[in-house]
């Protein structure tokens, strides 16, 4: 189960930095689109909590896969598996 939780917190992490740069490079600070900087600074900050075990990275973990289900079709499987490992598999 350790290798689930590696690649779920790299995934909202390596995302969570693209869309960063996305932001950035769509010159965000600039058009008022401070919400989606919020939203990648959720998944920045979930896959450290997923990678450090800390305090609510199951809660972050499963708020963050049920956004990645309505991103079709890689974010939906993407989401299904986040959802399968939170919910179901409660051995660590």
């Amino acid at each position: 189960m350790r290798n689930h939780r590696k690649i779920l917190s790299t995934i909202f992490f390596v995302f969570g930095v693209l869309d960063l740069f996305g932001w950035i490079g769509m010159g965000g600070w600039q058009s008022g689109e401070w919400l989606y900087l919020f939203y990648t600074v959720f998944f920045i900050v979930t896959g450290l909590k997923i990678h450090n075990n800390t305090t609510g990275a199951n809660l972050f973990g499963t708020v963050a896969s049920i956004i990645y289900l309505f991103s079709f079709p890689i974010g939906s499987i993407i989401g299904i598996y986040g959802l399968w490992y939170f919910l179901f598999n409660r051995e660590e």
